[in-house]
């Protein structure tokens, strides 16, 4: 699983799903975006979005080369890394979880582009309640949402 941090953050804040998917046979690698956390330049500047994405490309691509053959590798994108995997054009199963309350991100928003891919594997969790990083909310919704994540990877590890 390759983790994608958002805007003006790091992949520390990452830790605590990290932690949790070794018991679940789930290999984690957040590196540090561009000019964010432990990367070297001015914080947060880019001079193109599309750096972004191509270092989203390159991020997993270098976490799939050692992982044996038939082994999945799942994208785990946060904010704006959400816009990022949506822009990479989803071809893959996705399970969209939108914090109900963001005042960053338009929960309906969201809503309404999943209402719209064309997957035929697709699952959306919506937490009310919750303002925007679900992984760093309060403990109730935070269990929640690493449960429901835990869940769709064990049903999604075995399908081919």
């Amino acid at each position: 699983m390759v983790i994608a941090h958002g805007l003006g953050e790091h992949s520390g804040r990452y830790r605590n799903v990290v932690e949790r998917m070794p018991s679940k046979g789930i290999s984690g690698w957040a590196p540090d975006h561009r000019r964010h956390g432990q990367s070297e330049g001015k914080r947060g500047h880019v001079l193109n979005f599309v750096q972004y994405l191509s270092d989203l490309r390159l991020s997993v691509e270098l976490a799939g080369r050692d992982r044996p053959e038939g082994m999945k590798c799942f994208l785990l994108g946060h904010s704006m890394e959400t816009v990022q995997a949506q822009a990479s054009s989803l071809k893959d199963p996705t399970l969209p979880q939108v914090a109900g309350d963001d005042h960053l991100v338009n929960a309906r928003s969201s809503e309404q582009f999943f209402e719209k891919l064309d997957l035929k594997d697709k699952t959306l969790h919506v937490y009310d309640g919750g303002y925007h990083e679900i992984y760093n909310e309060g403990e109730d919704l935070r269990r929640q949402a690493l449960i429901d994540l835990e869940d769709w990877f064990e049903n999604h590890l075995g399908n081919e």
